[in-house]
């Protein structure tokens, strides 16, 4: 474990049967953060070693399905033999405020000006909308 947790990358172990047998420092930091529904719930403490990764992926609600089925596919080849290796880099939300900076940092540029005034007169709204679904 003193390797695996000296890794910055999040890593999770999985026995043959896909079930979870270790997770690295970072995994299970990460895990603490989120979602409780997010598949790195799969290994984010001793109590939850041994659940299916598979179960966990194919039942979340934290990423798109399309994202869940992929993981779970390529995974699965991996335990088969047919596939040698598989990452995923799973993107973390990025804050609004910070999403708003870039996109006004990129007017004229990469986004039509008139749109991005557009946004920007209704950038509070959007703030609005997110905290009274329990959203940052």
């Amino acid at each position: 474990n003193a390797i695996l947790d000296s890794m910055t990358s999040q890593i999770v172990v999985l026995d043959r049967d896909g079930c979870v047998v270790s997770a690295n420092a970072a995994w299970r930091s990460f895990a603490k953060q989120g979602d409780t529904d997010a598949w790195y719930g799969a290994g984010c403490g001793e109590a939850r070693f041994g659940r299916s990764f598979f179960e966990v992926c194919q039942s979340t609600t934290s990423v798109s399905k399309e994202i869940a089925l992929e993981v779970t596919d390529r995974v699965g080849r991996v335990l088969k033999g047919t596939l040698p290796v598989y990452t995923f880099e799973h993107k973390s939300a990025m804050p609004h405020h910070q999403a708003v900076k870039i996109i006004v940092e990129g007017r004229a540029t990469h986004f039509d000006p008139v749109i991005i005034d557009l946004l920007i007169d209704v950038v509070d709204e959007f703030q609005e909308i997110a905290a009274s679904n329990g959203e940052q």
